[in-house]
Formats: C-alpha cells, sequence, structure tokens
C-alpha cells in the first residue's frame, strides 16, 4: 500500500481526489490517500463569509487529515508534511507553488496534473489560454514535478477536442474527469517504475498569466470572433462584462455572425439573440445578467426590457 497526499483546492483538483480515494485502494499497486493538503479557507460572496474548498469539504467528509497552511514553504507547514510519511504527493491545481525540499520527500515523487497539453500553456490559466486563442484542441498532462513551474518531465497526456461553444467552466469540468482517468490508468506503472518520462522541449513552451477581474471587460472595436472567445474563456469567472447606461452588464453566452454594424450598437433581434455590432462582425448575444438579477436569455431579458433591444453597450 502506497501512502499518498493529495494537494488540490478547486473544483478542477475534486473529481480527481474522489477517484483517487474511490478506486486508488483497487490498483494493482494501491494507493491510499492519508491526508489532503489544500488553500486556507477564505471570505467569498457579498458577506465575506469565510468559504471551505470543496477538496476540503470533501476530505472532512470521508475523514481525511486536512493541512491548510497558508504557505507551504514556511517551516512548520513542511514538517506537518513530513509528518504524514507520503510515499507519493499527487497535484491537481493546489494554488502554491512546491519548494524543493517537499519535491524530494515522496520516494514516487510529486506527480502532478495540469490541464494541457504542455509545454503549451504552462502558468495559472491553462483553460482559458487555449480558448483565448481559438485552438481547436487541448488537453491535460500527469508530469513529475520539477523546481520550475510546469516544466517537469511528462509521465503521460491525453487530447481533448474544445467544442465551438464551450465556457471555461464546461472545458474545466471534462478535462478534471480527463485528468482522473488518466491518473488512475499511469499510477499503477509509474509506482511499478515501468515508465521513462520525457524532458519538455522548453523552446516550444507558452505561458499563461493570472487572471483578473478587469480581463473581462469587452472592447466593442475588437471582432465579433475575439469577444465571443473572450466570453467564453472569462465564463464562469470573472465573467465577461460591459456597460448599459452606467450599469455593469454580464454577459454571458454569445456566438459571432456575419454583418456590421457600429461597436456596441444593438442592431437587432434575431433567432433569440441580441446582435451588436464590432469591429469585425456582429456579436449575437445569447444570456446576460443584470446588476442584482439573475443570468437571463436574452429573449427573456428584452420582453422584460424592450429599450435593450436599441442599446448602445460600453457607454
Amino acid at each position: 500500500m502506497v501512502r499518498a497526499v493529495f494537494m488540490g483546492s478547486d473544483s478542477f483538483s475534486l473529481p480527481v481526489l474522489e477517484k483517487l480515494v474511490d478506486q486508488g485502494q483497487n490498483l494493482r499497486t494501491a494507493v491510499e490517500v492519508v491526508a489532503v493538503v489544500t488553500q486556507p479557507d477564505r471570505p467569498a460572496g457579498r458577506g465575506r463569509k469565510q468559504r471551505q474548498s470543496p477538496v476540503k469539504i470533501f476530505a472532512q467528509e470521508r475523514k481525511l487529515d486536512v493541512l491548510q497552511p497558508r504557505r507551504i514553504r514556511e517551516e512548520a507547514a513542511f514538517h506537518e508534511f513530513k509528518a504524514f510519511r507520503p510515499e507519493l504527493v499527487v497535484v491537481a491545481s493546489y494554488g502554491q507553488i512546491l519548494p524543493d525540499a517537499l519535491l524530494s520527500v515522496p520516494q514516487c515523487g510529486c506527480l502532478n496534473l495540469h490541464p494541457s497539453l504542455l509545454p503549451k500553456y504552462r502558468g495559472p490559466s491553462p483553460i482559458v489560454g487555449p480558448i483565448l486563442d481559438g485552438e481547436v484542441e487541448t488537453g491535460t498532462t500527469l508530469m513529475l514535478m520539477s523546481s520550475h513551474m510546469d516544466a517537469g518531465p511528462i509521465i503521460s497526456q491525453r487530447s481533448s477536442l474544445i467544442e465551438a461553444e464551450e465556457t471555461a467552466g464546461e472545458l474545466e469540468a471534462r478535462l478534471s474527469r480527463l485528468s482522473a482517468d488518466l491518473l488512475l490508468k499511469m499510477l499503477p506503472e509509474w509506482i511499478d517504475a515501468r515508465i521513462k518520462p520525457r524532458e519538455q522541449d522548453d523552446s516550444a513552451a507558452t505561458y499563461t498569466s493570472r487572471i483578473k477581474k478587469e480581463d473581462g471587460r469587452l472592447n466593442w472595436t475588437e471582432s465579433s470572433e475575439h469577444l465571443s472567445r473572450q466570453i467564453r474563456a472569462f465564463n464562469p469567472w470573472p465573467a465577461a462584462f460591459t456597460s448599459w447606461n452606467g450599469k455593469h452588464v454580464r454577459i454571458l453566452r454569445a456566438r459571432p455572425f456575419s454583418g456590421d454594424g457600429e461597436p456596441g450598437k444593438i442592431v437587432g433581434f434575431r433567432d433569440g439573440v441580441l446582435l451588436a455590432g464590432t469591429g469585425s462582425g456582429l456579436l449575437g448575444i445569447v444570456e446576460l445578467q443584470l446588476p442584482g438579477g439573475t443570468a437571463m436569455p436574452a429573449a427573456t431579458m428584452v420582453r422584460g426590457r424592450p429599450e435593450l433591444s436599441a442599446a448602445q453597450l460600453g457607454a
């Protein structure tokens, strides 16, 4: 039985942990999750109440030990981690860079699941990046961690097509399940030393940066194709947005159409979508949300607010 510590903090992490806990002990070389390391509880929402990570909630339900260091690099956190006596560490969207001292602890190594086809899209936003760039394919990578971010040797990869109107949230859910399947398939081979990982080609590496709320602001002089990718990439967070009569309006789903119109100006309503002019082409707004309201289809919104059908967005 291999003693494993899982490190993860968000909705991408959870399906991986669930599968490892539920099926790890049935592998040819059994793996038992003995502890979970996740980010500290953080204030969230309008009330700024402390919110636990989904990983912590699941771990507590399964009676697993939970460690939540503010900084994993701190000496006290490192000693707590070592006390679990891990032989294997599995990382999936943990949110902190692991120190070399920690990477050297488990004899089976620290394995990381990164939702891109490395070396492309290293960094904190590997799901958003391919959508913004208009990629048609992405995937997930199981890698042996090194001291450089997302640069360690590759154990295995799985590719997946990006669907035409798929949002980042939807793609994340699919890649999380794909990652969990990949991990469980490759773990026995890795633990039994039947796999030799291959080094990444650093010359082919591309990088992503951390997404900020302001990144969601729509610039109507961009093309409708660009704007539709931006809307998909930032759904659910930070959500693409614009302004209308001084109000903050979220655009949650849209698709590009042919045609012309003044940037940001609603020029028509067709087949249930509001058509807005852009720098090139028309953007068909499918779903939107006004301040304090719920997200709703454009057709429903227009019935309650007919003035939207002639609105100037971005003003």
